[in-house]
């Protein structure tokens, strides 16, 4: 699983390690709590999104998450968007999901690279994933990874 996360997200060397060792993404369920599957990982960033609500004056929830070696945003290789719209049909969750590169002259600076989505949406009975721009079997490891980030974000922010 961890070598499709790092196959689907074209990690470095060192984020690949780090996942190997089970470094990245301490924070989280445990792993009798991890969702086992794409539409259990959904609800899962779903559920865990939707508590961090919308900003004052929109009507969606918008939040930004970094993937990479530790938590520090600084030495994060991917930024991730989320995107939660509730509509009267259901709840329709974009991830967009951009590999940041290096500048050569100042490798602090790092430029958007190779962004990739994922479209899915909320039945009552069921999550339909409506466009992903990931091969059907990396789309687990990629999932597992945005929500170890979100997770970690969020015991961050109630430091």
């Amino acid at each position: 699983m961890l070598s499709a996360a790092k196959q689907a997200l074209s990690m470095g060397g060192i984020l690949a390690l780090a996942l190997a060792l089970g470094a990245v993404g301490a924070a989280g369920p445990s792993p009798a709590e991890k969702p086992k599957d794409v539409p259990g990982l959904l609800l899962e960033i779903h559920r865990e999104v939707g508590e961090m609500e919308a900003y004052p004056g929109e009507e969606f929830v918008r939040r930004d998450f970094s993937l990479g070696e530790d938590d520090d945003d600084t030495n994060r290789n991917h930024h991730v968007g989320i995107l939660i719209q509730s509509l009267e049909e259901g709840a329709v969750m974009t991830i967009q999901i951009t590999k940041l590169v290096p500048e050569k002259n100042n490798p602090r600076i790092r430029h958007g690279k190779d962004g990739r989505m994922i479209v899915c949406k909320f039945h009552p009975d069921r999550v339909e994933v409506t466009r992903s721009d990931y091969p059907e079997g990396e789309l687990k490891a990629v999932l597992a990874e945005v929500l170890r980030a979100v997770v970690l974000k969020k015991s961050l922010l109630k430091k």
